[in-house]
């Protein structure tokens, strides 16, 4: 790691995109069953989890994507950037949202791509708007002039963003099933003001004082647009506020309003508009107004009950769209498993005789080995069982005598301590070639069992057909299944120039 942050330092031409820097957001990935977290790097600070201890000072200076020990070797995770896909499996739930199955559909079927304008309603968790962000925006335009003024870089900056800066963590995790996530706290409502107070231009329009004020509509060539609109108060807020951390201000407009009762505000901008309301149907006239009038415009209703789609079909019907579709899209995710070959029954049950049989042999072997280890330790000239086998001798030699020491024997002398009778060398010699003997003989045994093993197994491989490894694949036991209904729709060209005239797009 010391020497990912001595990388750091490297000359002003160095990539730094590369690497993790103060105040950067990335999404720690630490196993499968857990879901990932946002951090904010923040000098000082640390991240303690089940797997370790990490400091946010031995973060910075790493490449992106790098595997991190923790301080005391238990565990590590994953330092990722974050992205659309990955924020949307990290970032906080403040509505129900869509995920990349369904934002990947939705964006082909409405034809998206760089350059292109946007309406969304239903900001809601900004999940499907940092997709739609990085969609249409433009990219920054190569360049290796690194000494250009500031007016050059301006212009060479794209409207996607690399890095994102990250907000205070306690704002990162807070709506994570804590506490009520339309409840802003004391640091949620100071970094709000602070950047509504920083933020200039489109990127900061609200309704001010006037719900259905106009919204300008002008946008650059070559450049796309996102529009997104959200009528809860709190969660425009708390958008704008990510939006504006995570560089999405500039290719997106957030607007508090309620479009079913007060419309876009736009007419004749956008080339398609995509609805996560509870009533899609009340805004889709308004979606109608916004379209462009000399192109194709494209338009889709997210709903998850077939009523409101029911309901939906009607006014498209009703607002003169055309080729109305719905899909339901389900996503099974299946996890694939390489196994060894099959074997039959038969095999299974020879091997498991054949692992028993080799068991019963060790386990015999270690008796024997027990047995002649005691039958030579009873044996030796000096062994407490040889000395109390030997009966004691009497004054006549005889084994029932009075000992010297015993005081009923008057002619008894007094007693003297019994010396430890002296080993032969010669004895002492044949036990112990005895017992490296009886070692060897056990150490043969076991070894002959353990070669007989490896060759049996190895005759068997070898009559044996080669068999590849067999793969398999089976679904996860928890999955996300029905989320919604998608009803896309078409709205044709209404003012067709002349031919030689026009800017005519599909």
């Amino acid at each position: 790691m010391g020497q990912s942050r001595a990388a750091s330092g490297s000359p002003a031409s160095r990539d730094h995109g590369r690497y993790i820097r103060a105040g950067d957001l990335v999404v720690v990935f630490a196993s499968r069953d857990k879901t990932p977290i946002p951090l904010t790097i923040t000098p000082g600070e640390f991240l303690t989890n089940v797997f370790g201890h990490f400091s946010h000072d031995d973060m910075i200076g790493l490449p992106y994507g790098s595997k991190m020990i923790s301080r005391n070797g238990r565990g590590y995770l994953y330092l990722l950037r974050p992205t659309p896909e990955v924020w949307t499996t990290a970032l906080p739930h403040r509505t129900q949202i869509l995920y990349a199955p369904d934002m990947s559909f939705i964006t082909m079927k409405l034809n998206l791509g760089p350059g292109s304008r946007v309406i969304e309603a239903g900001t809601g968790s900004g999940s499907f708007s940092h997709f739609l962000g990085r969609t249409v925006g433009r990219g920054s335009a190569p360049t290796s002039n690194v000494e250009a003024t500031a007016s050059e870089q301006a212009e060479t900056r794209g409207q996607v963003v690399r890095n994102w800066k990250g907000l205070p963590n306690e704002m990162q995790t807070s709506s994570r099933g804590t506490r009520d996530p339309n409840k802003a706290t004391e640091a949620e409502e100071s970094t709000a003001g602070t950047s509504s107070s920083a933020e200039t231009g489109a990127a900061t329009q609200t309704n001010g004082g006037s719900a259905s004020a106009p919204i300008d509509g002008t946008v650059p060539d070559l450049e796309g647009k996102l529009w997104s609109f959200e009528f809860h108060a709190g969660r425009a807020e708390k958008a704008r506020v990510e939006f504006a951390a995570h560089g999405l201000d500039r290719v997106a407009t957030l607007t508090h309003r309620n479009v079913c009762k007060d419309g876009f505000g736009l007419s004749d901008a956008a080339d398609a508009v995509f609805l996560d309301l509870p009533a899609p149907w009340e805004a889709v006239p308004y979606a109608a107004v916004a379209l462009r009038r000399k192109t194709l415009g494209r338009i889709c209703c997210f709903s998850p009950c077939i009523e409101q789609v029911l309901k939906t079909v009607a006014a498209l019907t009703e607002n003169g769209f055309s080729d109305i579709e719905t899909f339901e899209s389900l996503v099974k995710t299946h996890e694939s498993t390489s196994m060894g070959p099959e074997v039959t029954i038969d095999e299974a049950i020879d091997r498991i005789k054949e692992v028993e049989r080799r068991k019963e042999a060790r386990r015999l072997t270690q008796i024997e080995r027990s047995r002649m280890a005691k039958d030579l330790d009873d044996g030796a000239p000096g062994s407490s069982r040889a000395q109390s086998s030997q009966p004691s001798e009497g004054p006549d030699g005889g084994g029932e005598g009075l000992e010297s020491g015993d005081p009923s024997n008057p002619l008894a002398e007094p007693a003297k301590k019994r010396k430890r009778p002296e080993s032969d060398p010669a004895a002492e010699s044949d036990n112990e070639g005895e017992s490296s003997t009886a070692a060897a003989d056990a150490a043969r045994t076991i070894a002959i069992t353990k070669r007989k093993a490896r060759q049996l197994q190895q005759q068997k491989q070898q009559s044996t057909p080669f068999q590849a490894a067999t793969v398999y694949s089976r679904p996860y036991h928890e999955m996300r299944g029905h989320t919604s209904y998608l009803t896309f729709a078409t709205l044709l060209p209404r003012d067709m120039e002349k031919a030689g005239g026009g800017d005519v797009r599909s």
